[in-house]
């Protein structure tokens, strides 16, 4: 069965015929996380770096933004029994589609904000398919943690 997280969107899951997946990942990322010991997984798709663009729809929808996202990503994944140092992180997009540079690359922007908060609850990422001018898609099994990534043009390809 496969869950689909959409743009500004999460789902955390426990089922282990189940797989997580998130499309055309552009300048927005995904972050992957499972907990091996616990079974339990989740995948986020925010689109900006920081709530503080936009603290009021940040409080209507805190997946849009890298810091709420991920946040709620690790509070739930938590209450499902994960415990973040057990945690396999992967992250995927962050990608320049638009040609974007400097202070308007959202892409970079993103990937900064996103390590930034993985790191602060202790976690590492274990793989990151991040950058390039291509969109990707990324999924989840949360039989066992495995993660596939697909580049626009490509076939998909475990990590």
């Amino acid at each position: 069965m496969h869950i689909v997280v959409g743009i500004s969107d999460l789902k955390v899951a426990r089922d282990p015929s189940a797989f997580l997946v998130a499309y055309s990942l552009g300048a927005g990322m995904g972050v992957g996380i499972f907990d091996p010991e616990a079974g339990v997984g989740g995948l986020l798709y925010f689109m900006l770096p920081d709530s503080g663009l936009d603290p009021q729809r940040a409080g209507k929808n805190p997946c849009m933004f890298a810091d709420t996202g991920i946040s709620t990503l690790m509070k739930q994944v938590t209450e499902a029994g994960g415990e973040p140092e057990r945690m396999r992180v992967v992250i995927a997009g962050g990608a320049h589609v638009m040609g974007q540079r400097g202070f308007l690359d959202i892409g970079e922007r993103n990937l900064l904000a996103c390590r930034e908060a993985i790191a602060s609850y202790g976690s590492r990422i274990s793989h990151e398919a991040v950058g390039g001018r291509k969109n990707r898609t990324v999924k989840l099994a949360l039989e066992d943690g495995r993660v596939w990534i697909k580049t626009a043009g490509g076939d998909f390809e475990e990590i």
